[in-house]
């Protein structure tokens, strides 16, 4: 994310610890409850392999339903696809994998489809006979193609790194039967392309060749991602640290790939009426997907990305439930966010409630950490929500030291929803466990809720101020 570079320093005003009840500990403690559940072996990252997908919406609901959280109101008319700029088409769809399941379950589920690449088979790179470790000594690029065998290694002159150039040399069938390595650093500061996508210009026309490699110069690893797996590249390209050696003359990679061309996804969306101005509508959300497996052997749990989120707007349904206020509360746990944010945009070009009802969307992603600065980003409507939430973090037992503000970008859900120009909140925490985003290391026990009081403090008190915005 870029910064803005705007801090602001918030005052610690004691008010007394709000949290300090056994309703809040049991809060609390479910809050834990989900975040291990949803990030636990059974859910295999919570992506298409194994259902896993399928089971932890199926989880979720459970427990909206035994909270006594309804589901939203149903389509009011027909849906229609969206195909946001640099972004796969979604369709509409029906239950695919949920069809013949329980109807009370069903009412709660948006159906939609996409094209989406997996790579859940083989997963193996040699270099000159050293096995290198996947997510740590290298990832994938989600949209890679299949490659089995050995293949020569060959290194890219920095010359031949320009916008008209680079794929006519990579090309032209000298490089057949081997990997190329290419600066990962030159790449993207020679060649043109629009900022949300640097890759499928220079990458997709390549075909006479083994495949890429990417070399970056830092010894910490680019994360794994799932935003451009809705197209194919005709090689496999890896993503590697700067410990790739520089004088490499054999590899071995093993890769396995499989489009689905019609991915389904689900959003699940719940709703609280209001008591007095139903047609209000808060709205909060959190995606419950991941990134499933890169190979076989590398899931990726997802503790902190985002079960937390989702373990959060449990306990708020919770609250909300028992403590209705005026306004209603829409619940949205999209679907596909790891995959460009898609179930995000299907929802905004098909909501069950106006989008200029809803008063304040707030979305929480990645809240499982210790730092004491709370990242948000606003849309140009939500400016009054970034004052009122500084004012209940002032008068909260244990505020948040700091706010940063950062460039409103496309990063998590709360995106589609700013460009519809909807009032957007959202907020995430740094810390000492951000080092395990999009990995296999993103598990329960390197997660934390050293802040979730403040995060459920800020949703509460915000709850009986926020009135006052519509």
């Amino acid at each position: 994310m870029k910064k803005l570079g705007m801090v602001l320093v918030l005052a610690s005003v004691m008010t007394g610890c709000k949290t300090d009840s056994p309703e809040f500990s049991e809060q609390k403690a479910y809050y834990n409850q989900v975040v291990k559940e949803l990030s636990s072996a059974e859910y295999y990252g919570r992506s298409h392999y194994m259902d896993g997908d399928v089971k932890a919406a199926d989880y979720i609901i459970g427990e909206l339903i035994r909270l006594g959280v309804g589901p939203a109101p149903a389509a009011a008319g027909v849906e229609v696809p969206v195909h946001p700029e640099y972004k796969s088409e979604v369709k509409p769809a029906v239950h695919h994998r949920w069809e013949g399941k329980d109807p009370q379950k069903l009412a709660y589920l948006q159906h939609f489809t996409y094209p989406m690449n997996t790579l859940r088979g083989d997963m193996k790179i040699v270099v000159d006979g050293r096995e290198l470790s996947p997510t740590v000594d290298y990832v994938a690029k989600e949209f890679s193609g299949s490659a089995h065998g050995f293949y020569d290694v060959a290194y890219l002159d920095n010359k031949y790194l320009t916008t008209d150039g680079f794929v006519r040399y990579m090309d032209d069938g000298k490089f057949k039967n081997t990997f190329v390595v290419v600066d990962w650093d030159e790449y993207q500061k020679r060649l043109d392309f629009h900022p949300f996508e640097r890759y499928a210009p220079y990458l997709q026309p390549l075909r006479k060749l083994g495949g890429v490699i990417l070399k970056g110069s830092s010894e910490n690893l680019f994360p794994y991602f799932k935003a451009r797996s809705y197209y194919t590249t005709h090689v496999p390209v890896f993503l590697t640290t700067s410990d790739f050696p520089s004088d490499a003359r054999q590899i071995e990679v093993h890769i396995d790939n499989e489009m689905i061309p019609d991915k389904d996804g689900h959003n699940i969306l719940a709703y609280i009426p209001g008591t007095k101005n139903p047609e209000k509508c808060l709205m909060i959300s959190g995606h419950y997907d991941h990134l499933g497996l890169m190979g076989r052997d590398n899931v990726f749990p997802g503790a902190n990305d985002d079960a937390s989120g989702v373990a959060l707007m449990l306990t708020l349904a919770r609250y909300y439930q028992e403590n209705r206020p005026d306004y209603s509360v829409m619940f949205l746990f999209t679907d596909a966010e790891e995959e460009n944010l898609l179930g995000a945009f299907y929802y905004a070009e098909n909501p069950r409630i106006p989008l200029e009802n809803v008063f304040a969307f707030v979305e929480l992603d990645m809240i499982a950490d210790n730092g004491d600065n709370l990242d948000i980003q606003i849309s140009e409507q939500g400016e009054s929500l970034m004052k009122m939430f500084e004012d209940v973090n002032k008068g909260m037992s244990n505020p948040f030291g700091s706010m940063t503000l950062e460039d409103l970008n496309d990063d998590s859900d709360h995106y589609p929803f700013a460009l519809k120009k909807v009032p957007v909140f959202y907020m995430s925490v740094g810390g000492d466990y951000h080092k395990h985003y999009h990995t296999p290391r993103d598990i329960y026990e390197n997660s934390s809720d050293a802040n979730f009081g403040r995060f459920y403090e800020l949703m509460v008190d915000f709850s009986s101020k926020a009135s006052s915005l519509y």
